[in-house]
C-alpha cells in the first residue's frame, strides 16, 4: 500500500461547487445497530423478532431443503468475516 508507482486508471474530477447544499442541523450519527443486519434486534414489527437464527440451523440443515445445505450455510458465514474482522466480533 501507499506505492507510488503504481498506475491509475482513471482520473477524478473535482466539482467547484458540490451539486448538492448539506443541511448540518438535521445530520445525525447513524446507529449501526439499525441495520437490516440486526433487525432480529429492533424491529418488534417484524416476524423474525427475538428469533435468533443460529438457534434453528442445526433443523433447518436436517431439512435439506434446496439452498440451506451446509456448504450454502459456510458461505453464508464466510461472507460475514470480513465484518467479523473489522468489527473485532
Amino acid at each position: 500500500m501507499g506505492d507510488a508507482s503504481r498506475t491509475t486508471w482513471f482520473r477524478v474530477m473535482k466539482a467547484n461547487q458540490p451539486p448538492y447544499v448539506l443541511d448540518l442541523s438535521r445530520i445525525r450519527r447513524f446507529r449501526s445497530s439499525m441495520t437490516v443486519f440486526r433487525r432480529v434486534e429492533w424491529d418488534r414489527s417484524w416476524d423474525g423478532y427475538r428469533r435468533w437464527f443460529a438457534a434453528e440451523i442445526p433443523r433447518i440443515l436436517e431439512e435439506e431443503r434446496e439452498g440451506y445445505s451446509l456448504p450454502e450455510y459456510a458461505l453464508a458465514r464466510a461472507s460475514r468475516a470480513p465484518d467479523s474482522l473489522l468489527l473485532g466480533l
